[in-house]
């Protein structure tokens, strides 16, 4: 029997401060800043994720306690900026394209720090809105793809989707569970172990795993908004802003799980 938590977290974000540089990116690696590594565009999105420091204005805002991730329509200013950019870092080919198409701005957090091990969990809640994809996952710290621990991904079908993505040569590259899901705040966790990873939403466990042999590497976390995609591309019925917020981010190594 799995019982969570036997202690306090050994790492926490709380949001009990604005994030903080030394602990989040706000773009993908290897290079965060500039603007080809602020879309996922092979998954087919349209929002470029943007913040103050790098683009002027910030979707992501903070009230004490959580955080709030907002997707918006994208605006002259914005569009202009991007298209400079896209020139200025000599980006061509699919990826100059899909930024060309984007038509939102949203908000990331990429965690700074990797862990092996341990189980994650966040407390959060969607708006709702069938075009936004909020997510919360895993992914290696060497930067390679796959593996990817998606502890949480909801492409607008209220649904709570909770993936393992292990290496191509795999004969079962994606475990997945489904979970029905509203759009009040749930707790969604991952126990991830050398032996087994299992997934939880409200400290319920939803399915158990053998862990995948490339899953035994230091991994760190990501919270993001997406639009469209795997959700519903947005068009004349969507909300002129979707959000995700986000109370807390925590890790507890195996040593405090019982």
């Amino acid at each position: 029997m799995t019982t969570l938590i036997a202690k306090s977290p050994s790492w926490s974000e709380d949001f009990s401060a604005p994030p903080s540089p030394q602990y989040w990116d706000r773009g993908f690696s290897a290079w965060p800043n500039t603007v080809n590594n602020r879309i996922l565009w092979a998954s087919g999105e349209v929002e470029v994720y943007i913040d103050k420091t790098n683009f002027g204005h910030d979707e992501l805002s903070w009230r004490q306690g959580h955080v709030i991730f907002t997707a918006e329509r994208m605006n002259s200013a914005e569009r202009a900026d991007i298209d400079t950019r896209i020139l200025r870092e000599h980006i061509n080919g699919k990826a100059a394209n899909a930024l060309r198409r984007a038509s939102w701005v949203s908000s990331l957090l990429k965690g700074r720090r990797a862990f092996l091990y341990g189980y994650f969990e966040a407390r959060l809640r969607w708006d709702g809105s069938k075009s936004a994809w909020p997510a919360f996952w895993l992914l290696p710290q060497h930067a390679a793809w796959p593996p990817e621990i998606d502890i949480l991904e909801i492409p607008g079908d209220a649904t709570a989707h909770q993936t393992l993505h292990s290496m191509p040569g795999d004969p079962t590259p994606h475990l997945t569970v489904k979970t029905p899901i509203d759009d009040k705040f749930h707790s969604y966790g991952v126990l991830w172990g050398p032996k087994a990873i299992i997934f939880f939403i409200d400290r319920v466990a939803t399915a158990r795993f053998a862990t995948p042999p490339d899953m035994h590497q230091p991994m760190y976390p990501l919270l993001n908004l997406a639009v469209g995609g795997w959700a519903r591309p947005p068009d004349t019925r969507t909300p002129a802003k979707m959000t995700m917020a986000v109370e807390y981010v925590r890790w507890w190594n195996l040593d405090d799980i019982r």
